[in-house]
Order: C-alpha cells, then structure tokens, then sequence
C-alpha cells in the first residue's frame, strides 16, 4: 500500500500570504486605526456626558401660544408633565407632542423643541370655534368638527347655533371629532356664508341641519332660508335680490326656498 503524502507548506500559504497582506495594511494604516479607536473613547465620553451631565437636566418648559399675526405669548394654561430631572436629550418630543395634544384638544399645530442646554420649548395655536352646537348645552365646535372642552350653559352671541345635531360629552372619541355629515353641512354652509359676504348684511343666527340634505338658515330677522342640496355660493346672488326686493317693499316672509330653479317666498 502506498502512502500519500502532503505538502503542508503548500497547502498553508494562501492563508500565511493573506496574514502578511493584512499584517502589512495594519502597519501602513496604524496610525489611522488608533485615531479611530481614540474617537470611538471620545464619542463615547461625549455620550456619557450628555446624557448624564445635571447640565443637561431639563429646568424650564415654556408654553408659547401663537397667534394669527405671527406674535406669540406665554400660555399656562397647556402643561407638559415630565419626569423630574429628565435629560433633554432622553426626551422623545413625538411622544411629547401626542401628550399634549391628548391632554389639550382646543389646541393644534404643536411643536415641541429643545433649547440647549436645558430648556424645552411648545409652540402651538389655540383652535377657534365657528359655531355652537345645541344640545343638552351649548358645545363649541370648530372649522374641522373638533368640539371643544367646557361646554356653556348659554348660547354666544357671535357665534350661529346648529341645531338637529346631539352631542354627548360621554360619546365623544378621544380627539372630540364630530363625524356626521350634518354637522360637516352646517360647518360648509357658516364658510360659504363668510365667502360669499352674504353674513356681512344678514346676520346667520342658527342652521337646522336635522336634515343634512335638506338645512334650513335662520336669519336674525326671523326668515328662514331653505337650501336643500343646493350650492349656497351658487344661489346667494339670487337670494340677495330677493331680499333686497322683499325690503323695499316692506315685507317679511316666513321661508324663502332656494331648493327650485325659481326661488319661492312663502308668506307669514
């Protein structure tokens, strides 16, 4: 029988050339991987400091209520609640922003911001109702069907009143969104209305939306204006002659229905 035999030195040389190779790249490169290994320590220490410094602690949260003109001013009526002595660097500001939002639902567009090294700034715009809701009590609601907290006992003045809409404030969804369709056809008609400058010369007391397809405008003078599926901003140039013509004649109808092609009055 014949024994075979191996060439150990043949057979280890591609790895013993592949370890001069590399020996050789960390040589010429050294210097450049103790750089490396001296930023790495830095970075580290960086880190260290940054999040566990007191100088980085946050020590003041500052509320900022911006206004239409740009302007802002100070607001502590909206909080934050952090943890005591919380690194501002620690701080997930999405998660802040949903707090805040969650906690104060008259307010939106919020931005939370830090200001180094240990200050944590909110920016937000309080959100302004368009109407008022009439049910158990008056609820404020604004453009985008949000209702706002603290419902009164009593109707604003300023503000038309929608009725044939219930709301319960144990019903409401955590965002305190109205999503009916006759709530969103009031929230149309009172936009049209500020459009159209119809609202400049007749005041918009209240909206009957009971029917969505079919909501009926209350005037201060007590007419009542029916406008089914019809575009307001469409027939508001035909509902100001009528108007006008009914005034210089002294008159006062019950209804003026918008719903037909010839617009009808109905007497008292």
């Amino acid at each position: 029988m014949t024994r075979r035999t191996y060439n150990l030195k043949g057979l280890f040389y591609p790895v013993t050339k592949i370890l001069q190779i590399a020996l050789r790249a960390v040589i010429k490169n050294f210097h450049i991987i103790i750089i490396g290994i001296i930023l790495v320590f830095i970075a580290r220490g960086i880190h260290n400091i940054l999040l566990n410094s007191d100088y980085f602690k946050v020590k003041e949260v500052q509320m900022l209520h911006m206004e239409e003109g740009g302007s802002s001013i100070a607001d502590s009526g909206v909080s934050l609640q952090l943890e005591e002595g919380i690194n501002i660097f620690k701080l997930n500001l999405k998660k802040c922003q949903r707090q805040i939002e969650e906690a104060h639902p008259e307010i939106k567009n919020v931005k939370v911001n830090r200001v180094l090294p240990d200050k944590i700034v909110v920016n937000f715009q309080k959100r302004i109702p368009i109407c008022q809701v009439k049910s158990t009590r008056y609820y404020l609601v604004t453009k985008d069907a949000v209702v706002l907290p603290e419902p009164k006992n009593y109707a604003q003045a300023e503000l038309p009143i929608i009725t044939g809409v219930y709301i319960s404030e144990r019903q409401l969804p955590a965002n305190r969104m109205l999503d009916t369709g006759s709530i969103y056809r009031a929230i149309r008609l009172i936009q049209q209305v500020k459009q159209t400058g119809f609202g400049k010369k007749y005041k918009v007391e209240a909206i009957d939306v009971y029917d969505e397809f079919n909501p009926i405008m209350c005037l201060s003078n007590g007419i009542r204006i029916k406008i089914g599926r019809r575009s307001f901003i469409k027939r508001e140039p035909a509902l100001n002659k009528v108007l006008q013509d009914l005034e210089s004649k002294g008159l006062r109808p019950k209804y003026i229905d918008l719903r037909f092609d010839d617009i009808v009055v109905t007497p008292r």
